[in-house]
């Protein structure tokens, strides 16, 4: 009998939705959320590797999280592994390997969350403390502003650094290309960096590939 219910959940495994440059500090061509400090001029801008990478991250979490729920809501269809599986065999890797890029964006994916809400409270601070006015050249941005933005950009900096050293260079850059094809018009730039150049490690959540 046709599964219509099984199809739909793996074509979301596959096709997570072409990404436009999201609104968030690791996001750098666009403001935060409701962001209070000010707007910036509407205009078209390339999507960088940080964009590129962050819409992956958003996009491939909420996939986690309703695949997770449906092997939980219907354990007779999906093996608990049905997304490792899945997604490797897309992707051109071994399961392990999706596990680990999953266990790091899951871990990035909390932090960047969490930074989001910390610069878009020092945002509203700052314009409270200034009586509504938004930053500018006579009131400049506040040093926690411009470190929360900052801390944006480097926590999906520091996931592109660990999973490349993590996966190795074969499987990266199956995963890279896998990337730039759903989520950004450009080609690979990834910089290219020393094996040796190990970065800071971001301790990643320990994930299963099924939820409790």
């Amino acid at each position: 009998m046709f599964d219509f219910k099984k199809l739909i959940t793996l074509a979301i495994l596959c096709c997570s939705a072409v990404a436009i440059a999201q609104s968030a500090p690791g996001s750098p061509t666009a403001d935060a959320p409701a962001n209070p400090v000010g707007k910036r001029a509407k205009t078209r801008t390339p999507i960088t590797l940080r964009d590129t990478y962050y819409s992956f991250i958003m996009d491939k979490t909420s996939d986690h999280e309703f695949i997770q729920k449906e092997i939980r809501d219907d354990p007779e269809h999906y093996a608990p592994d049905v997304e490792l599986h899945y997604m490797s065999s897309y992707i051109g890797i071994r399961p392990e390997d999706y596990q680990t890029i999953l266990t790091y964006i899951l871990a990035a994916h909390d932090r960047i969350k969490e930074n989001e809400r910390e610069y878009i409270a020092a945002g509203n601070k700052f314009q409270h403390d200034n009586g509504g006015v938004i930053a500018s050249t006579k009131i400049p941005e506040s040093p926690e502003i411009i470190a929360l933005r900052k801390e944006g950009g480097t926590i999906i900096d520091e996931l592109i650094a660990n999973l490349k050293l993590e996966l190795g260079d074969e499987s990266f850059k199956k995963l890279d290309a896998y990337v730039h094809l759903h989520w950004s018009n450009n080609p690979s730039i990834l910089p290219q960096t020393k094996s040796a150049d190990k970065p800071t490690s971001v301790a990643p959540v320990q994930t299963q590939a099924a939820g409790p």
